[in-house]
């Protein structure tokens, strides 16, 4: 429900109004209902020639552990399984109101100041934190108002959504139950039907709950930038930016165990996750921007530009985030995964004889980052999300890779998260069409045309990759995977009347 009301003076634009959200869900979430079993691989039996133990050891990969798994040869029991119990039914509703003012001042024809605050509240969870100032300026120094001038400066604050809410019911330790049993003596899919993994083994529960002290999601940006207008049509801007992000949500294992064993101590109860989301998540960042066009010229229109964004935290911008240790902070300060440093895009239309005409739009993006993990849960707080480190000189264990020698477990530091770097990814969608008039009438409301077009997506067959390789000691660490579909080529008609 939105109502805005605008108020003009002789100097001020009043604005004010509110945004009410209500959301009501019911949902049926059965994700894990079925059970997962995960392979980590780690230390099993060496096996000869004949798949029998030597009586040597020897570590294996999580494929190769499933893989004999598969064929019921030694070493080949599962690292972990883990299942939810109980009804998969969730039904809540979250209600959120947004109320804001905002002041234009024209204070000279050539000089404009906006003021304003907003402010957010919500239930499920409960935040009041919410009231947040802005400020901007925009100045014309010339007469002709060719150059414009402007800088912003803010609070903000997010808001957290019905999925997050669902996934706190999801695993809220009552109505569902998560559970997890390391290295199960009895695995279903070696095994007859009836197996049970938990029998006779150690049950480790998982549960997500809220920090008493839950706020709003804080952040300021401050931004400067500039327009320019040029002659015949072209216009060139330029824009950076400056962030600094506080109280970010970010969700830590506050029951994990002393000694990195699933069923050692912990500073809690016994056996239990406690995957609490709280406001202990820092970041900030800056971003630069720049584009030009041209839109005067007869035959082609175009524009193009750059993005370059440095967004870092400790959250990976996500509330369920869960830090490798909730001991140490060391080496979760990182790039957001996916999130590429480098954009450059740009467009056209070109007009070309015989009434063709080209459409196209390139994008291009660059460095995003992945993480690099060992596959294992080496502190057993129930995340497989751990790190390497970087290997003591002349430890025989060490592993050469791009990022130095690092280790599975152990080592004289944690490798960074997120120091895995993507390959350069590029798309051009290309349209060529010609449009055929068929009405005899020119002045008739409903003209008769026809269209024929070649599309092209992935013009330039690049190929793009979405996943590399992150879990040391994989066959297919830092080695591309996955791609997007290559140049995709279709043609059309389309007939208006």
């Amino acid at each position: 429900v939105d109502d805005d009301a605008i108020l003009s003076l002789k100097k001020h634009l009043l604005k004010f109004g509110t945004q009410l959200l209500f959301y009501s869900e019911h949902n049926q979430l059965t994700t894990n209902f079925n059970g997962t079993y995960t392979f980590g691989g780690g230390l099993a039996p060496l096996l000869g020639a004949n798949s029998q133990p030597t009586g040597a050891s020897d570590t294996i990969t999580g494929l190769e552990q499933y893989r004999r798994a598969v064929l019921h040869l030694p070493g080949g029991a599962p690292t972990a399984f883990s299942n939810v119990a109980g009804t998969p039914r969730v039904d809540f509703t979250q209600l959120g109101d947004s109320l804001f003012f905002q002041d234009d001042w024209k204070l000279r024809p050539n000089l404009h100041i906006a003021m304003g605050m907003r402010y957010f509240l919500q239930n499920n969870p409960n935040t009041y934190n919410g009231a947040t100032p802005r400020l901007g300026i925009s100045w014309s120094p010339d007469k002709k108002a060719t150059w414009n001038l402007h800088g912003h400066a803010g609070l903000f604050t997010g808001r957290y959504a019905p999925r997050e809410w669902n996934e706190l019911l999801r695993m809220d330790g009552v109505h569902r139950i998560t559970s997890t049993v390391y290295n199960p003596s009895c695995a279903a899919i070696t095994a007859a039907a009836g197996c049970d993994p938990f029998a006779g083994a150690t049950s480790i529960r998982s549960l997500r709950t809220t920090s008493p002290h839950l706020s709003n999601i804080s952040f300021a940006i401050e931004n400067v930038g500039f327009t320019k207008s040029f002659p015949h049509g072209w216009n060139l801007s330029g824009d950076a930016f400056i962030a600094r992000i506080w109280n970010f949500t970010r969700s830590r294992n506050i029951n994990t165990p002393f000694n990195g064993s699933p069923t050692g101590p912990r500073p809690g109860p016994a056996n239990l996750n406690i995957l609490q989301m709280d406001n202990s998540g820092q970041g900030g960042g800056n971003a630069q921007f720049a584009s030009l066009e041209q839109h005067s010229f007869k035959r082609i229109q175009f524009m193009m530009g750059v993005v370059r964004v440095d967004i870092f935290d400790d959250t990976n911008d996500s509330s369920t985030f869960t830090p490798q240790s909730a001991y140490t902070n060391a080496g979760e300060f990182a790039r957001r995964t996916d999130n590429p440093l480098w954009n450059l895009f740009g467009s056209s239309t070109v007009k070309l004889p015989l009434k063709l005409q080209l459409n196209d739009a390139l994008n291009m993006s660059g460095a995003a980052t992945y993480n690099i993990t060992t596959g294992f849960d080496n502190n057993g707080d129930g995340e497989f999300n751990d790190r390497p480190g970087y290997a003591a000189p002349g430890d025989p264990n060490a592993m050469s890779t791009r990022f130095g020698r690092l280790v599975n477990t152990g080592g004289i530091a944690p490798l960074p998260r997120n120091k895995g770097i993507m390959p350069w990814t590029a798309f051009l969608n290309a349209n060529l069409q010609r449009t055929f008039t068929l009405s005899h009438n020119a002045k008739a409301d409903h003209q008769q045309t026809l269209v024929a077009n070649i599309r092209s997506v992935n013009a330039l067959n690049h190929t793009n990759v979405k996943q590399v390789g992150g879990v040391l000691g994989s066959p297919l660490f830092g080695i591309p995977y996955a791609a997007d579909t290559g140049r995709h080529i279709e043609a059309g008609l389309r007939y208006s009347f």
